[in-house]
């Protein structure tokens, strides 16, 4: 599985790694198929070494295309 760390937009810092999620509700087994999609979610409050919080709020598309 990939690691994306979180960037502070201010100084480049790590803020942390987000909790992502699929939308409450979402039927895995249906969306994991191709040609489907998977709404997800981050979710969570982050704080870099220099005191930025910054909240993750949103949603992307995953879409199986193999």
């Amino acid at each position: 599985m990939a690691r994306g760390d979180l960037l502070c937009p201010l100084d480049g810092l790590v803020l942390g790694l987000p909790r992502i999620g699929p939308f409450p509700g979402t039927d895995l087994v249906r969306g994991g198929e191709i040609g489907r999609h998977v709404h997800m979610q981050p979710t969570g409050t982050f704080v870099c070494a220099n005191g930025h919080r910054w909240r993750a709020a949103g949603d992307f598309l995953l879409e199986r295309i193999a």
